[in-house]
């Protein structure tokens, strides 16, 4: 089934004490994608973004957000104990790179597609376009000025724009009302 609420009670699993095996599975698929096509893919993701913006220009290969995709997937369907913000970081940069080694333009000029990309699908991911904003001007940009903040301002609108058509406007976490609050 595609839904599932963790707060219900479910039966036992059909596979009973074998299901032990699902993260095995889950890990070594991962594994293997990774090493395979794209062993820059591995990790949480940002410091592989940081690296890429300063040492490499901005440069990250295509093939890194299909790979960290579909690992993402298995890691997270499979039951490991990872999260969203990495991969989605790790992705976003990848296709601004990606933008930016189409279009000929300065690694600069990359760069900030790097950072908009980061701070897009932070954005979209937790329904926070200023968090995404001050995510990739804190932590992508090397430099702040008018031509690196709007794009990753109008990035990060856009994008939020966008999730909320897919996932609603409800926040990504839920904060229960305190009882007898002060």
């Amino acid at each position: 089934s595609f839904s599932y609420d963790a707060s219900r009670f479910t039966p036992a699993a059909p596979w009973g004490a074998w299901v032990i095996l699902v993260p095995v599975v889950g890990g070594t698929v991962v594994t293997w994608l990774v090493t395979t096509f794209a062993p820059e893919a591995k990790g949480h993701g940002v410091p592989e973004v940081m690296d890429a913006i300063y040492f490499r220009s901005g440069v990250i290969r295509p093939v890194v957000a299909v790979v960290k995709s579909l690992a993402s997937a298995f890691a997270i369907g499979t039951g490991a104990a990872v999260g969203r913000e990495g991969p989605i970081i790790q992705i976003g940069s990848a296709l601004g790179s990606t933008l930016g080694q189409a279009i000929p333009m300065a690694a600069g000029q990359r760069i900030t597609l790097v950072a908009a990309g980061a701070g897009a699908g932070i954005a979209a991911t937790f329904n926070t376009p200023i968090g995404g904003v001050l995510f990739a001007t804190e932590l992508m940009m090397p430099e702040i000025s008018v031509n690196t903040f709007l794009p990753v301002a109008l990035a990060t609108g856009t994008a939020t724009f966008v999730g909320r058509l897919f996932f609603g406007g409800e926040p990504a976490f839920l904060v229960p009302a305190q009882l007898g609050a002060l």
